[in-house]
This record gives C-alpha cells, sequence and structure tokens, in this order.
C-alpha cells in the first residue's frame, strides 16, 4: 500500500538535514548525541555482494535483504533467476525498515539500507546510510508539526503543496551516517550502523522495531501492517500534533501500526563459513548466484580460526548430517543425488560450550548442542533448455540477402548463433531477432543454441534458407577417409565422407561399414554441418588385414541436400594393415642359464609406437615383483631394448612382457600388438 512512495529512494543522492543531524538521537530531543556513539554490531563484509552480511542492534543480528520471496522490499531485477551479484543484484536493499502510513501521514520510513554511489550496481560502489522519512499531506502551510516517533521527536515546519499553495505538506528526508567509498577507501560501515543505533541512554543502543506476532525469522511482514515494540524513544507510534493534522479541526493524528521487513541472520558465533559451491560444481554465470547443473555437488567452506573440529552438513534440514574432510583449514564434502529445485545447507561443528553443569549434570539453558553457519539456498537445475526457431520466419529461395531469424527460449536464458558456411564461429552476443551481413546466392544454415542460468546447453535449433535462385543441383561425395582402395588402414581408424553441400538424413543405416562376408560393423554414424561431414565410428577395433565397403545411401528419404535432392549412393572399399608381431626374443622363450647382466630385447615385425616402461616390463616370476629398467630403441631399428637398472638375481625365474592395445603397442597405422610374454631362468653369473 505504500509502494507510491516507497519507491522514491535514494537514486544517486542523498537528502540533506541540517549539519550533523543523525537518525539515531540528534532528531531526538531527548539529549544531543554523545560525541562518541556507541558502534553498532556489524558483519564481515559478504564477498559475494561487497555489503556487510548482517547489522546488529545488540538483541538480534539482520541480514541485507534481497532475495525474491523471502520478504525483502528488494527483489532481483530477474526475480525467477537466482541472486547474483552485479548480474541479478537489487541496486538498493535493506536490513531493516520499518514503515508506517494512515490519515495525513502518506509516509514514515525508518531504514538502515544499502545501495550505490550512482544508482546503478556497480562493484566498487558500495554505500550505505540511516534514513528517516516523513511525508505529511493536507495540513497547514508554512506552520511547525512536531512528529513523536519511535526513534525520536521532530519539529518540522510545513511547505505549501507545490499541486495546491492553498493547503500545507511535509516532505523530509534525513539520512545519516553515510558512507560512500573512495578509489582508496571502502565505506566504514560501522559508522552506518553507528548512525542507526545512536545512544538514547548512556550505555544502551536503539533497537530495532519488532511487529507483534512476528513470523518466526523475522521482525515483520512488509506487507501487512501491525502493531509493533521494542522503539527506543517509548513511542510505538507515530504521532503528529499541530494544526488539522488529523483533519479539519483535529490537532493530533495517531498511526500505530507498521509494515517491518527484518530477516534474522542465521549463524553463531565460532562456526564455520557458510558452504559454498565449489568451483567444479558452480556451473552458473556467477560464483554468487548459487545454482548447479550437478545433480551431486561439492561444497567447500573455512574452519573457525584455530579449529580442528570435525565439521558436518545439513541438507534441507535433514536428520542425518553429511561428513566432510578437512584440510588446510577448510572443510569439503560432495553430496549425495540431489532432486531438481531449490535446496538448503549449513555448516556445523560441535560447541565446546555444550557441556554439563559439574553439579547439576544439566548442560546451561540456552547453549545451542553445534554452533551452526548461516543457510546457503541453492538451486539443482540440470534440465536443458529448449531453443526454437519461430516465426515470421524469411521466404526461401528468397531475394533477400540479409536474413532476420527469430528464435526463443525459457526466460533468462542466453543464444549463441551461427550461419553456415558464411559464419562458421558461434556468436555468443546473439538476440533476437538476428539479422546477418549480406550474403552470396546460396543454401545457408541458421544454427541457434540456448544456456540458461545453470549453464546447461540446448540441442541446436536449425533453420535453411535459400539466398538467390532455387537449388537445382544434387549433392555429391567430395571426399573419402580412407580413400577407396587404401591399403595398410589402422583398426581404429573412422570412416568419413564429406558432401559438396549440406544434406539430411545421414544415420546408422545410410552410412554402413560391411566386412568381407557382408556382415555390418557395429558403429556410431555423427554429421557437422559445419564440415559438411559425416563420421562412422566403429565401436571396436576393426580386424587386421581385412577389406571392408563403406556405403553411403542416397535417396528422397535418405540422405540428400536440403531441398530434398537425392545423393546418388555411393561404396567403396579399404584394407586394414597387418597387426605388428614380435619376430624377435633375447633372451629366447623357457631360456636358462640367462646372464644376470643381460638386457632384454625385443624386435618387431615392422615400426610400432608405445614402447616404454609401462608396455615393455620385467617381473620376478615367482614374487610379481617388477624390475626397475629403462626402455630404449636400438638407433632407428625396430628393436627395443629393456635395462634393468640392477643385476638380476641368481638362478631367477623372470617374466618379461609386452602389452599390446591402441593406447600401448601398436603400429604406426594405430593397429594393435596382441600382447605377449615370455619367461626365463638366470644363471650364477
Amino acid at each position: 500500500m505504500f509502494a507510491k512512495y516507497h519507491r522514491t529512494r535514494f537514486r544517486g543522492g542523498l537528502a540533506t538535514v541540517a549539519a550533523g543531524a543523525l537518525l539515531a538521537a540528534a532528531v531526538s530531543p531527548l539529549a544531543a548525541m554523545p560525541a562518541s556513539a556507541a558502534t553498532a554490531g556489524v558483519g564481515p563484509v559478504d564477498p559475494s555482494n561487497g555489503f556487510p552480511a548482517w547489522f546488529s542492534d545488540g538483541t538480534v543480528k539482520l541480514q541485507l535483504c534481497y532475495m525474491a520471496g523471502a520478504g525483502c522490499l528488494s527483489e532481483p531485477p530477474d526475480p525467477a533467476a537466482p541472486a547474483s551479484y552485479p548480474d541479478n543484484f537489487p541496486e538498493e536493499a535493506f536490513w531493516f525498515a520499518a514503515e508506517a502510513a494512515g490519515g495525513n501521514l502518506r509516509l514514515y520510513e525508518a531504514a538502515l539500507e544499502g545501495a550505490h554511489t550512482n544508482g546503478v550496481v556497480e562493484p566498487g560502489e558500495q554505500m550505505g546510510f540511516a534514513r528517516l522519512r516523513f511525508i505529511v499531506e493536507n495540513i497547514l502551510p508554512n506552520t511547525a508539526y512536531t512528529i513523536t516517533h519511535p526513534y525520536g521527536v521532530n519539529v518540522l515546519t510545513s511547505e505549501a503543496d507545490p499541486k495546491n499553495p492553498a493547503v500545507g505538506r511535509i516532505k523530509t528526508t534525513i539520512d545519516s551516517g553515510v558512507c560512500a567509498p573512495s578509489p582508496t577507501a571502502p565505506c566504514n560501515w560501522a559508522g552506518v550502523g553507528a548512525a542507526f543505533l545512536g545512544d538514547y541512554k548512556a550505555g544502551s543502543t536503539a533497537t530495532f522495531l519488532r511487529q507483534v506476532g512476528a513470523a518466526p525469522g523475522t521482525l515483520g511482514d512488509i506487507n501487512t501492517p501491525r502493531a509493533v515494540t521494542g522503539a527506543p524513544s517509548g513511542t510505538n507510534a507515530v504521532v503528529i500534533t499541530g494544526p488539522n493534522a488529523g483533519g479539519p479541526g483535529i490537532n493530533t493524528l495517531t498511526v500505530s501500526t507498521f509494515t517491518v521487513q527484518g530477516l534474522i541472520a542465521e549463524g553463531s558465533d565460532g562456526a564455520p563459513s557458510t558452504p559454498d559451491l565449489a568451483a567444479a560444481s558452480d556451473s552458473g554465470r556467477s560464483a554468487t548466484d548459487n545454482i548447479t547443473n550437478v545433480t551431486a555437488p561439492t561444497f567447500t567452506g573455512a574452519l573457525p580460526a584455530g579449529s580442528t573440529a570435525p565439521v558436518q552438513l545439513i541438507v534441507d534440514g535433514a536428520a542425518t548430517p553429511v561428513a566432510t574432510t578437512l584440510a588446510g583449514g577448510n572443510y569439503t564434502a560432495r553430496l549425495a543425488p540431489l532432486s531438481q529445485g531449490v535446496h538448503k545447507i549449513q555448516s556445523r561443528t560441535a560447541n565446546p560450550a555444550y557441556v554439563p553443569d559439574p553439579l547439576t549434570g544439566v548442560v546451561p539453558a540456552g547453549v545451542p548442542q553445534h554452533l551452526t553457519s548461516p543457510t546457503l539456498t541453492f538451486t539443482v537445475d540440470s534440465a536443458a533448455p529448449v531453443a526454437s526457431v519461430i516465426a515470421p520466419f524469411p521466404s526461401t529461395p528468397t531475394l533477400d540477402n540479409t536474413p532476420t531469424l527469430n528464435f526463443s527460449s525459457e526466460a533468462g536464458a542466453r543464444f549463441e548463433c551461427q550461419l553456415l558456411p558464411s559464419n562458421t564461429d558461434w556468436d555468443p552476443t546473439c538476440a533476437a531477432p538476428k539479422t546477418w551481413d549480406a550474403q552470396a546466392n546460396g543454401t545457408y544454415v541458421f544454427n541457434v543454441r540456448a544456456t540458461d542460468a545453470a549453464g546447461n546447453v540446448s540441442a541446436v535449433a536449425t533453420r535453411t534458407v535459400q539466398i538467390g535462385p532455387a537449388d537445382t543441383v544434387a549433392p555429391t561425395v567430395t571426399g573419402r577417409a580412407p580413400a577407396s582402395a587404401a591399403t595398410g588402414v589402422g583398426t581404429g581408424t573412422n570412416v568419413t565422407a564429406t558432401f559438396s553441400e549440406f544434406v539430411q538424413g545421414v544415420s546408422g543405416s545410410t552410412f554402413t561399414l560391411k566386412n568381407a562376408a557382408g556382415v555390418t560393423i557395429p558403429a556410431t554414424v555423427t554429421y557437422d554441418q559445419a564440415t559438411r561431414r559425416a563420421t562412422l565410428d566403429p565401436t571396436a577395433l576393426l580386424t587386421p588385414s581385412t577389406a571392408y565397403t563403406a556405403t553411403l545411401t542416397g535417396g528422397t528419404a535418405t540422405i540428400r541436400d536440403l531441398a530434398n535432392r537425392p545423393l546418388a549412393s555411393t561404396s567403396w572399399r579399404f584394407t586394414t594393415s597387418a597387426a605388428p608381431t614380435v619376430s624377435s626374443r633375447a633372451p629366447g622363450v623357457n631360456a636358462t642359464g640367462v646372464l644376470r647382466t643381460a638386457n632384454i630385447t625385443a624386435t618387431f615385425s615392422k615400426p610400432v609406437n608405445g614402447v616404454g616402461t609401462t608396455t615393455f616390463t620385467l617381473k620376478n616370476a615367482a614374487t610379481g615383483a617388477a624390475v626397475a629398467a629403462t626402455v630404449t630403441r636400438n638407433g632407428t631399428t625396430n628393436q627395443w631394448i629393456l635395462n634393468p637398472a640392477a643385476t638380476l638375481a641368481a638362478s631367477t625365474r623372470y617374466t618379461a612382457a609386452i602389452t599390446g592395445g591402441p593406447a600401448a603397442v601398436r603400429d604406426v597405422a594405430g593397429t594393435p600388438l596382441a600382447s605377449t610374454a615370455w619367461s626365463f631362468t638366470t644363471g650364477t653369473r
């Protein structure tokens, strides 16, 4: 009900009053503010947004309230997305705000506020201040009025209302304890709190107002006015005294209900820090949006200074905590898979003060069993968004060589797009509608994909545009690998085909590979529009020394261009290379009386790759103990030498082994050696 006035807050400038006026005391007739006002309790600056995590009046800590759906006066610009600084953060937010309105009192406000020096959200420009605001209408002009309120007494003189000079109004804002950062110094946040929590009596500070019956965890409700308690001045109301203050002939107006924003900060002194998503799990757009597409995320945090006590995590209030691992003053833990949606997590450690009284055996009342951190609210979202190319579509064919494409996805998604074949790089700044620069005549494919706030990426949405005359030429195959009739092809080789233009219909049924017996080789088939290349990737190594036939099947329902003109079906053959073998070895198989200082050699049937200390090894046959050795090639020959680092034991059986495989010993074409091993026995010399 107060939105009309509430939104006329700080925007690049602050209200001015008499020099030295302070919200908490200088406006009060009870006493002048002491030269050294008591400093309010203030929390550490939150690194995620640059504002203090909380302010305290000595009885309660209030956190900065800016989250959507948490009862805050200010919310992120996109309340459906997680709050993050600076991308999705309000220009102003409040630790505390109390407002009253009724009759001629259009607005009374007392607040502790965070903002930015130039209004807009800009890192390094965080500032804060305490505020009193009075708006009174329909009173006499140029007349003094006394306003008694929860934070003191003000005597203010009305001015003529600019809209109706016959009546008066009061429109006064008092900002105190203003802290504005400089290039070399941040805000004095303690001074901000001190301006609000100034002394009313020696040794006391001003408390925050609370609504009677406030919901747990809060000081009140921002939508429903209620009676309040806790006024430092002793007046839990706004009382205006002066001619016609309550209406014609009524010289007193009393408003005794307030809306209150105050979100109580959680956490115990001496507790571990609030859990934070580990970098590998923090897939959101910033380090502060607390959204992840990892369903089993890892969290980290810091231990209290000097503590080595175990830390537990409490997820969504579960009775069973999650144990963490401690290292270097930090804790870390990976959670079990979580459901999609919003979750809450806290860290805790045992409270060393939670011990029974030695006389009574009872733990003193009010001592918590655990020291618990504030709660982190985070979102798990692993569902990819859906990107769509939407109307209006460009005609196809079209004479317009600067096509415009429209597309959409879920709220908050960001887009990347490309136009093939002329713009192959993905444009991360793409926004709908997207108009491309002038293109030559031809067939173009527009691709767009969306990324949501959690970092999930959509499938690519596609639209074809024909610029200039219609396409009348059928596609052809312009490149094949392996080439037709190729020999010595590696058994780990993929088969590829490159087309003369964009095609569709490439699949495992239209691009196949068969052996000489006509058996289809299981494979995965993919098609890359950007390169116009189809790839057939066999699920297992091909057989050495074997002929294979690759086939592309064209047709109006199989492989065809984007205008549905079919490819002429085509096939080609190639032959795989023979597998390498070990053609000789020394010592020989089951040799005896082998010199203890002898090297072990293996000669291959052809040049090979992958021979080293992990693929050419020597072990004690009885114990399995590995023998330390170096492995080198004998010049440019196909012989490899294993040289033990120490003399071998006498009269002992050893086993030499050579491991083959696609990532082990293989020929230069990639065809693997079949693993082999042999044994021999040393002599006494």
